[in-house]
């Protein structure tokens, strides 16, 4: 693999230690930290005191960008390349984050995509092919795996270890490429309660599930690092989700919860 890291000077410290208490020490990888949820949950980390490896898979110019704001607040971050369909590019991307923030202590799995080349049309079965299919399972569902998988054994010796996994629920107007990737998305709770089982005492693992919508992040969209129907598609949808994601990193919360919120469905 030719991608490169970008790495933050080991010496940097924490912020305001007022308002980055909670997470000091802590060292999180941010699967999608590229994208604009990504961002907030990596930055909400860093001001936290965690360190923070921001994984993108072709952002690499918006994850050294999210880098920039951490460091330029006197946290730590590196950028990592991450290809969440490739299991090289999982382990390699938790090995680096274990060899240059000193360990895994929190893994938050914010990447996904929505659909392929094309968004795929209300009530098209045609246009959901077996390939995209397969690509959508493989993204959404099997990348958190992976890197779940990849991380249990630092999250493990940490013995704190937290795994916040971003999933959705299908909303009453979901439609198009929202509902074709429904069944991937919305199988991450599932996943989740399996892996809160398995890493259970070590490991507490929760998931995030905002009502899936029509429209996809079209920020994330652009660099390849997509997290579908975040409700409502505002900024201030957004932020309720990162918020979510952040409370369940520093909370005590009981294993397999899954935080459903947005659109009430049937």
């Amino acid at each position: 693999m030719s991608d490169t890291v970008t790495i933050l000077p080991s010496d940097a410290v924490g912020g305001d230690p007022q308002a980055a208490g909670a997470l000091r020490g802590a060292a999180a990888l941010v699967a999608g930290g590229s994208g604009r949820l990504g961002r907030l949950v990596a930055l909400g980390l860093a001001r936290e005191g965690a360190a923070v490896a921001v994984g993108y898979r072709t952002g690499d110019k918006r994850a050294a960008a999210v880098v920039d704001a951490v460091t330029g607040a006197g946290g730590r971050a590196i950028a990592v390349p991450l290809d969440q369909t490739d299991e090289a590019y999982v382990s390699t991307a938790v090995e680096t984050t274990a060899h240059f923030l000193g360990g895994v202590d929190i893994l938050v799995n914010a990447a996904g995509i929505a659909h392929g080349r094309k968004p795929v049309a209300a009530g098209d079965l045609d246009a959901l092919t077996p390939l995209l299919w397969d690509q959508l399972m493989t993204v959404n569902l099997r990348g958190p795996y992976l890197l779940a998988r990849a991380a249990a054994p630092y999250l493990r010796a940490s013995r704190w270890g937290r795994i916040v996994n971003v999933g959705a629920h299908i909303g009453p107007d979901a439609a198009g490429s929202a509902a074709a990737c429904a069944t991937s998305i919305a199988s991450v709770a599932s996943l989740t309660r399996f892996l809160a089982a398995a890493l259970a005492p070590d490991v507490a693992v929760h998931c995030v599930a905002p009502a899936l919508k029509t429209v996809p992040d079209p920020a994330d969209a652009a660099g390849g690092s997509t997290r579908p129907g975040t409700a409502p598609q505002t900024p201030s949808g957004l932020d309720e989700v990162a918020r979510r994601v952040l409370a369940l990193c520093i909370g005590e919360r009981e294993a397999g919860e899954t935080s459903v919120f947005g659109a009430v469905t049937r």
